[in-house]
Parts: structure tokens; C-alpha cells; sequence
């Protein structure tokens, strides 16, 4: 009886089977890198804001976003009149966000105003009809907000306002990012080193 041996072929091919295995087992049971977190962070972000600017220019209204650090959360709700609210008889109660989206564990999510050191004086303060009804509507709003700092509005013509930085972090890794004003995507903020 003649026995059969393994050919350079057969033996190549098993070897680079195990090699792939053994890979995808370490990569697996190593979990994720930081930077693959914070990427994952950032798509799952920009489908957030994705999802707000589409109710927004499919509703025909104005969506504003908050910031709660306490709560780890982005809420986003539908911009109401005083009007609403009052119709709504809440009785103090916020409606309960439409949209909200929570930060994953081992990530930190700050928020910043994007021109927080500039400074504007002026002789004369002058509000237009527009900026009034637009404070009124926020003193009525106050106890209807999902609470934490407003940091961004989607207006149903697709644009986004709002002066605000988010900043990701984790780890040692950091990535600050803007909201684009005309496209609603995420925009990575390049900081330069300062030179000491």
C-alpha cells in the first residue's frame, strides 16, 4: 500500500487557512482600537444629524438639537410656539424628545462654542422682529426643552445654525468636529499646534 503525501500546494494552503483564522480570532477577542471607536462614533453621529435635518425639511420645521453632558445624550425636538404648548397642557411636563442619541461607554462628548472668547460690543442694541418672536418662543420653550444646552437648529430649508464644536475623545485620541451649515454633515476641525 503506497501512502500519499502532501504536496508544497496543499501544505501553503492549510498554513494560510490557519493564519487567517488565528487573525480573525485575536482581532475579535482584542475588540475594537481607539480609533476604530471614534470612527464609529463619528458615522454614528452624522447619521443622528442625518435623521434630524431629514424630519426637519420633510416636516417643514424648525429641529433644534441639546446637549446633555449629565445624561450622555443628544436630544432633538420639533421647535414649538407658545401657542402649541399651550394647547399640548403639559402641566410643566417636556414632551418627550423625538430624536435623541446616546454617547457610547469609553467615548466623552463635550460641547463648545465654536467663538466663545470673541467678543461683540455695540452702541445700540437693535432686535428685528424676527430675533423677538424668537426670544418669546424661547422663554415659552424653556420648561418644554429635553434639557441640557442648545447647540444646534436644522431649519426645514436643509440649512443648520447653531455656533457650536462637538469634541470626541478616547483614549488619548481626540477629533473635534462642526456641523456644515449647508450640508448637515460632519466637518473635522484641524487644530494647530500653538508653538511654545
Amino acid at each position: 500500500m503506497e501512502r500519499r503525501r502532501f504536496t508544497l500546494i496543499e501544505l501553503v494552503v492549510v498554513i494560510a487557512i490557519i493564519a487567517l483564522s488565528t487573525a480573525f480570532a485575536v482581532a475579535t477577542l482584542r475588540g475594537e482600537s481607539d480609533t476604530q471607536k471614534l470612527e464609529n462614533v463619528t458615522v454614528s453621529l452624522e447619521e443622528y444629524f442625518a435623521r434630524v435635518r431629514y424630519r426637519a425639511t420633510e416636516d417643514g420645521e424648525t429641529w433644534e438639537v441639546y446637549f446633555n453632558a449629565d445624561a450622555r445624550t443628544l436630544s432633538a425636538c420639533r421647535r414649538m410656539s407658545a401657542a402649541e404648548h399651550e394647547a399640548l397642557q403639559l402641566d410643566g411636563e417636556a414632551p418627550p424628545p423625538v430624536l435623541s442619541w446616546n454617547f457610547p461607554e469609553n467615548v466623552t462628548v463635550t460641547g463648545e462654542e465654536k467663538d466663545a472668547d470673541r467678543k461683540i460690543e455695540t452702541v445700540e442694541k437693535r432686535v428685528s422682529v424676527v430675533e423677538q418672536r424668537r426670544q418669546d418662543e424661547d422663554e415659552a420653550n424653556a420648561e418644554y426643552t429635553p434639557g441640557g444646552e442648545r447647540m444646534f437648529y436644522f431649519y426645514p430649508d436643509g440649512f443648520v445654525g447653531g455656533a457650536h464644536r462637538l469634541e470626541l475623545k478616547c483614549g488619548e485620541l481626540g477629533r473635534t468636529l462642526e456641523v456644515s451649515p449647508l450640508t448637515g454633515q460632519l466637518i473635522e476641525v484641524k487644530t494647530e499646534a500653538t508653538a511654545k
